[in-house]
C-alpha cells in the first residue's frame, strides 16, 4: 500500500511536469489543475481535493522530502497495525489534514502528502506507548530513530520554509492519534470525515467575483493586449521583455487561470468554461516557453511554443470570443 501511494506521487509529479509545470516551483494554477485543495472547493462542490491534494507537491524537494519519510514510516505501521489499518489511518489522516487546513486558512491551496505521514507518526507514537514492553530493544531503537528522523526533518522544514502548512499537520497527527488508540474509531473514521465535510460551511471564493464567460474573455484579452504591446515596443532587451513577463503576464494569467477553476456556471455553459480554461492553460504555456527562449535561444522552444498556440488556438475555435451567456 506504502509503495502504491509513493508511486502515485511520483506519477502526479511526472504528469505536472508534463503539462507544463515547473518540477521545482509549480505554479498555483499547476497545483490546483492537478488536484490540490483549495477550501472553498473542497468544502463545496469538489470535496475530492480532500484525498487528492495528498498526492500533489510543490516541487521535486517537497515530493522527496514527503516521500523519504513515507516509505519508512508506512511500512513500520503495517508491520504492527497491518495493510488494512495503516491505509485507514493514513486516508482518514488525509482526509483530517485537509479539513483542518481548509477550516483554518481556507483561501490557501493545499498540496502535499505530510497530512497523512502526520497521521502514521501519530500512530507510531501510540504504538510504541502500548506495546513498549513488548518489543524488542532493536525494534524499539529502530521506531525511535525512524520518529526522531521524521520529527527533525520536519522541523528543519518548518524553520526554513514559509509553506509549512501547521494546520495540515495538527489535524493529520490528532486523526492518527485516535485511530491508533481507539481500533474501533476505524470503522467511523470515514463516515464521521465524510458528515464533517458535509456540515462545514462553504468559504466565500474571492474567485467567484467574475459575473461572467464574457468577463473572464475580457481579463484574458487583456492581458494579450498587455504581451502584444510588450512585444511590439521598440526593441527592449531580451532580458527585460522576459522580467516583464515573469513579473506581470505569467502571475496574470496564473490568477485568471485560479479564478476560472472556481467559477460557477450553468451547466448549459460548462463546456465554453472549460474550453476557456483550456485556451489559458495552454496560452500561459506557449508564453512561458517564449520567455525561456528569451534567455536560452535554444532553438527547439519555437517549435514547442507554437504547438502550444495551436493548442489555444482551437479552444478559441469554439466561440470564446464571441458573445457569452451570462
Amino acid at each position: 500500500m506504502t509503495a502504491l501511494v509513493a508511486m502515485s506521487c511520483v506519477a502526479v509529479a511526472i504528469g505536472m511536469s508534463a503539462a507544463g509545470a515547473d518540477p521545482w516551483a509549480p505554479s498555483s494554477s499547476a497545483l490546483l489543475h492537478a488536484g490540490a485543495s483549495y477550501g472553498p472547493a473542497s468544502l463545496g462542490s469538489q470535496p475530492w481535493r480532500l484525498v487528492s491534494y495528498g498526492l500533489v507537491h510543490v516541487g521535486a524537494l517537497h515530493l522527496i522530502g514527503n516521500l523519504v519519510p513515507l516509505v519508512i514510516l508506512g511500512p513500520l505501521l503495517e508491520r504492527r497495525l497491518g495493510r488494512l489499518a495503516t491505509a485507514i489511518i493514513g486516508l482518514a489522516s488525509t482526509v483530517g489534514g485537509g479539513l483542518a487546513a481548509a477550516w483554518w486558512h481556507p483561501m490557501v491551496a493545499l498540496a502535499g502528502a505530510s497530512g497523512a505521514l502526520f497521521g502514521l507518526a501519530g500512530a507510531l507514537i501510540v504504538v510504541a506507548i502500548r506495546e513498549r514492553s513488548a518489543m524488542s530493544p532493536v525494534a524499539r531503537r529502530v521506531l525511535v530513530a525512524a520518529l526522531a528522523g521524521f520529527a527533525l526533518l520536519h522541523l528543519i522544514v518548518a524553520l526554513t520554509s514559509d509553506v509549512t502548512d501547521q494546520a495540515a499537520h495538527l489535524g493529520g497527527l490528532v486523526t492518527g492519534v485516535v485511530l491508533a488508540a481507539v481500533p474501533r474509531a476505524r470503522l467511523l473514521a470515514l463516515p464521521v470525515l465524510v458528515a464533517a465535510i458535509a456540515l462545514s460551511p462553504t468559504p466565500a471564493d474571492p474567485r467567484t467575483s467574475l459575473p461572467s464567460l464574457r468577463t473572464a474573455v475580457a481579463e484574458l484579452q487583456a492581458i494579450d493586449a498587455r504581451f502584444d504591446a510588450l512585444v511590439a515596443a521598440a526593441p527592449p532587451a531580451p532580458a527585460a521583455i522576459r522580467a516583464a513577463l515573469d513579473g506581470d503576464i505569467l502571475p496574470a494569467i496564473d490568477r485568471a487561470i485560479a479564478r476560472l477553476h472556481g467559477l460557477t456556471v450553468p451547466a448549459r455553459v460548462q463546456p465554453r468554461r472549460d474550453a476557456l480554461l483550456r485556451y489559458a492553460v495552454a496560452r500561459r504555456r506557449a508564453i512561458a516557453l517564449f520567455a525561456d527562449y528569451l534567455g536560452s535561444n535554444d532553438p527547439a522552444l519555437p517549435a514547442a511554443i507554437g504547438a502550444a498556440q495551436a493548442e489555444a488556438d482551437r479552444a478559441l475555435t469554439q466561440g470564446l470570443v464571441g458573445d457569452q451567456p451570462e
